[in-house]
């Protein structure tokens, strides 16, 4: 990712300059570990609820959170089709499509409209109110590797 970044840095200002600036202040300075740091804090979170999940039957909270990362898929490959280039994450975000449909066809089946509305509409409040805590985490998290590594 870091390398993607610093190879694409001036493309991303010059054609989306004001989305550039903010996706470049998140992640362009973190490093290939501090990257790589996020996502496991990102699966060590979904492997907490899916836990949470099957000892309290709450299946919605699995099936929304599992929403925004199917729609998530579907964002890298937005993002490579925006650019016109190779975006990381597209390869394994085109494989994971085709099983995860399955599941959003099964979710769809087994909730009712609403109940997935709402539970998305709770499932984002919550992702957004988590992820600056969580960025200024990997960045400190980030800073501190890096001294380690020099």
């Amino acid at each position: 990712m870091h390398v993607w970044i610093k190879k694409n840095k001036g493309l991303l200002l010059q054609q989306y300059p004001v989305f550039g600036k903010r996706m470049l202040a998140i992640t362009g300075s973190l490093s290939t570990e501090g990257f790589a740091f996020c996502v496991f804090l990102l699966f060590v979170t979904l492997c907490i609820i899916s836990i949470f999940v099957y000892f309290t039957g709450y299946y919605i909270v699995w099936a929304s959170v599992f929403m925004i990362l199917y729609l998530h898929f579907f964002i890298h490959i937005g993002q490579a089709v925006v650019l016109r280039k190779y975006v990381p994450a597209l390869i394994t975000s085109i494989i994971c499509i085709i099983p995860c449909t399955a599941i959003f066809i099964k979710i769809y089946n087994e909730f009712s409209a609403s109940e997935i509305i709402i539970g998305l509409i709770v499932a984002i409040a919550a992702g957004l109110i988590l992820f600056i805590p969580i960025i200024k985490f990997v960045h400190i998290f980030d800073k501190w590797i890096l001294k380690l590594n020099n």
